[in-house]
């Protein structure tokens, strides 16, 4: 297969023990398949290097200890805020300065009192930055209980809905009979 730049060839590898059956369309025309290009190893381990580690990145933002709904809402601000949210015990913890703690609510969002700056220009400074992320981190954390109340509110008139048309009788007349069936 030629590849999507010049010089270069896609190689697709296909498991045939997950196919069911495989029909050739057409037989190759030529004896003589076009030679492969040479790989580079030191790019592919390189690659696998790099992919590694963002794996390993991503499995650090998992805290065991938090709740589904921590776990939730620590992704949803990871999504705007990837590079300056960590997890501090059960705590999420933003830019080193705004903390939630459980049960992850608007209330719970605060500036965090254990980190202090040395010198009051910078405290000053810190403070503004500081409210300024909190307000952002509870317009996120507003957002995050809306769609799980939305996403709730889905699931619950999914369930009433199939449970209704369950629950459906027909009552049928003829002459001076009544038959009452249950429809599914």
């Amino acid at each position: 297969i030629k590849g999507t730049k010049p010089g270069s060839t896609s190689v697709a590898v296909i498991n045939l023990n997950h196919c069911r059956e495989y029909i050739v369309e057409q037989e190759p025309k030529d004896d003589i398949l076009e030679p492969l290009y040479p790989i580079d190893i030191s790019k592919l381990k390189k690659r696998q290097m790099e992919n590694e580690a963002e794996k390993k990145k991503e499995a650090s933002f998992i805290n065991v200890k938090a709740s589904r709904i921590g776990q939730a809402l620590f992704r949803d601000i990871k999504k705007t805020m990837n590079q300056v949210i960590r997890w501090s015990n059960n705590d999420i913890l933003i830019n080193n300065a705004v903390r939630i703690v459980e049960p992850y609510r608007v209330e719970n969002v605060s500036i965090d009192s254990q980190i202090q700056s040395n010198t009051t220009t910078s405290i000053k400074a810190s403070a503004k930055g500081d409210n300024d992320t909190k307000t952002h981190i509870i317009k996120l954390v507003e957002k995050f209980w809306s769609d799980q109340s939305k996403l709730t509110s889905n699931i619950d008139s999914t369930r009433t809905t199939k449970s209704d048309s369950s629950s459906k009788t027909t009552t049928t007349t003829t002459d001076s009979t009544s038959t009452a069936s249950s429809v599914p």
